[in-house]
């Protein structure tokens, strides 16, 4: 058994293999799965991607994610309306991330893992956790969601540019940094949500920096400031080109918090639903949680939320020297929903590809906790708890993909989770619309307009 964890625990090559072929696994029920919901609206009808030549105008439109809709021109140039090439393309955007996400705890662990702990597989156990976590299929397996798997490959290797920055001399220094910035910038041509980034490497600077606040401003100020100021230069382009900061979220006219609710709304979201669905990935797909608005602070759920969130912190802050990594795989969590969960209202208050990135911190101190256990008991003991948790994720990651095997199964599942909902309601009814089943059509759209009509006083 000490052979096979040696060989196991070194062998990179292999857990490359074994992360690629168990995504595989995962996701193999997948690649015919029919477009869904927002598919309709960047896919079947934006007519600029269904003809390659127009590569160059969606490349000059920088403010309307440029790269991600040139991926999608490339699929359709290739594929179609034929759903296995955006799928393929999905499934290895997610491995590579899965990929990168071993790099970045490779790096963490050089940071704040002691040689003699020898946890030599946190980084194995990180993709793994982030690469088959049922949670992803709303980013995976549903097409349009790309913009989260694509910008999270962006991120990271942005990122881990950075870290290979702190660690190299001479020319190789500048060429890290100015490589890792250049993807940054790049990256914002994916997904607006990117801009968290200068706030994790900044707190990132700031536990590996042992010393008082003077001396990290020292050593790393003006590396940080260099992020945020190219981060401020796109929000300054993006208001005097767009008059907004915060894309608008054209798909949905009506029905948008204010702010102050959309806020108090989030609060509850991080703790009670995106951190129960990273803990207990076991509910199958959310498309379209019904999640009641949030009025006031003093409501007993919000206080709980703020109290959770601001302890958690707090632990995370005063803990980064003895738990660094799981301090920094908590912040990472926080960090990385500002853009979708503070004060920038947009139609949907909690949705899985949401999560995507968010789900990283979460995957490293998981990760890391996992290889802490054989310091209690042993490899021999722990394999089979090991081997049961992974096949338990791609279990529920299959499952979760035969319920998005089309608009019928996706709607039918979500009409279970929210029955009151108008919007999966009419998804559902549209379901069976163009799948060509009109009796069932007619019944669910009858039993919708009766609903709405229900609730007008």
């Amino acid at each position: 058994m000490e052979r096979i964890y040696k060989y196991l625990e070194t062998n990179k090559t292999l857990h490359f293999f074994i992360i690629a072929i168990l995504s595989t696994i995962a996701y193999s029920n997948s690649f015919y799965n029919s477009f869904h919901f927002d598919d309709r609206y960047v896919l079947l009808e934006d007519p600029i991607i269904k003809h390659i030549d127009n590569l160059p105008i969606i490349l000059s439109d920088i403010f309307n994610r440029p790269i991600l809709r040139a991926t999608f021109a490339i699929s359709y140039y290739f594929s179609g309306l034929n759903v296995l090439g955006y799928h393929i393309l999905n499934l290895a955007l997610h491995i590579i991330a899965s990929i990168l996400v071993y790099f970045l705890a490779a790096f963490i662990s050089k940071e704040f893992i002691k040689q003699e702990d020898n946890l030599n597989l946190f980084p194995l156990f990180s993709a793994l956790i982030f690469a088959l976590h049922p949670l992803h299929t709303g980013s995976v397996t549903y097409i349009a969601s790309r913009s989260a798997v694509l910008a999270a490959v962006f991120y990271l290797a942005s990122l881990i540019l950075f870290l290979k920055a702190l660690s190299a001399d001479g020319h190789k220094r500048y060429l890290f940094h100015f490589s890792a910035w250049l993807i940054f910038i790049l990256s914002f041509g994916v997904k607006e949500t990117v801009a968290s980034l200068a706030f994790v490497i900044a707190v990132y600077t700031f536990i590996i920096h042992r010393n008082g606040l003077l001396s990290y401003i020292k050593k790393h100020g003006i590396i940080v400031s260099a992020w945020f100021f190219i981060l401020g230069i796109y929000i300054l382009a993006r208001y005097l080109m767009l008059t907004e900061i915060a894309p608008i979220d054209t798909r949905i006219e009506e029905g948008i918090l204010p702010r102050h609710q959309y806020f108090l709304t989030e609060l509850n979201v991080i703790v009670f639903y995106y951190m129960r669905w990273l803990i207990f990935p076991f509910e199958g797909p959310h498309a379209d949680p019904d999640i009641p608005p949030e009025t006031t602070i003093f409501d007993g759920s919000t206080i709980l939320a703020v109290l959770i969130i601001a302890g958690l912190i707090a632990a995370s802050f005063f803990g980064r020297k003895r738990w660094p990594v799981v301090s920094f795989g908590m912040l990472w969590y926080f960090i990385t929903l500002i853009p979708t969960s503070s004060i920038f209202p947009i139609g949907d208050v909690a949705v899985e590809r949401h999560v995507y990135i968010p789900a990283i911190g979460f995957s490293l101190a998981a990760g890391y906790l996992l290889a802490r256990a054989k310091d209690k008991i042993s490899f021999k003991a722990l394999l089979p708890v090991y081997a049961a948790l992974f096949i338990t994720l791609i279990y529920f990651t299959i499952a979760s993909n035969f319920i998005w095997k089309n608009e019928i199964t996706l709607w039918e599942d979500a009409a279970t989770k929210t029955p009151n909902k108008i919007r999966v309601l009419n998804n559902r009814a549209y379901g069976y619309y163009t799948a060509g089943d009109l009796n069932m059509a007619e019944r669910y759209y009858k039993e919708l307009l009766e609903r709405i009509a229900g609730t007008v006083p």
